[in-house]
């Protein structure tokens, strides 16, 4: 499951459980504290973070070239 897909149903439970509770719920499961809101797909990230899965990030780097370019 992607970041995008798990963040999904993330939203879908909070709305849905904050709207039974008549209030946000954001910031209040134990994931939270991980949580970076900055950055896409933060519930998801978190709970990954949480479980000790990770999250794999992607560094591109020019390419450099030595010689007589």
């Amino acid at each position: 499951m992607t970041l995008e897909e798990k963040q999904e149903i993330f939203d879908n439970v909070k709305w849905e459980a904050g709207v039974e509770k008549g209030e946000d719920l954001c910031g209040t499961y134990d994931f939270c504290t991980l949580c970076e809101r900055e950055k896409s797909f933060p519930c998801a990230r978190a709970q990954k973070r949480f479980n000790g899965e990770g999250v794999r990030v992607a560094v591109i780097r020019k390419k450099r070239f030595i010689g007589g370019f």
